[in-house]
């Protein structure tokens, strides 16, 4: 009958020490399950968000592209309605130079503005009407305000 007792009981504590083993294995692979499906789930998520930001940048590269594309178009169409428009206009700026250039050459000193404007101002200081020093200070608001205009017809007449 001992040897009965002693064979349960070491069939007991071997059962229990079976479960407790077997308990402890199932709470290790649990935890190692959760482990490895957490490092899984943290690369995925990497991986995820590493094509988010891919197709992000594309779409914003796409936009800008799209920018820079709409300025070129629209510096293209300005550039030929330019064109457009001198082409059009080319024979009158043309034959208005052509009327300058003419102009120029057949003036003659004592048609120039200078000229007649001081013959005037001699004039009026002559009979009085005038002092010297107004006559001198006309003379030079004169000469200041038609010193270019030589200069100014010419650029006109060359062009752009």
């Amino acid at each position: 009958a001992a040897t009965l007792i002693q064979a349960t009981w070491r069939g007991t504590r071997i059962r229990r020490s079976v479960r407790v083993m077997k308990s402890a294995a199932t709470r290790i692979q649990a935890r190692w399950r959760a482990h490895t499906a957490a490092a899984r789930f943290q690369k995925l998520r990497e991986v995820v968000l590493e094509v988010q930001a891919a197709w992000r940048m594309g779409r914003a590269l796409r936009v800008v592209v799209q920018a820079d594309l709409d300025a070129a178009a629209t510096a293209v169409q300005a550039a030929w309605r330019g064109r457009a428009v001198r082409l059009a206009s080319s024979g009158d700026v043309l034959e208005a130079r052509l009327a300058l250039d003419r102009a120029v050459a057949n003036a003659r000193p004592e048609d120039t503005l200078w000229s007649r404007v001081t013959a005037a101002l001699r004039t009026l200081e002559a009979h009085g009407a005038l002092s010297s020093s107004e006559a001198a200070l006309s003379c030079q608001v004169l000469e200041e305000g038609t010193l270019y205009s030589l200069k100014i017809c010419e650029l006109i007449a060359s062009g752009p």
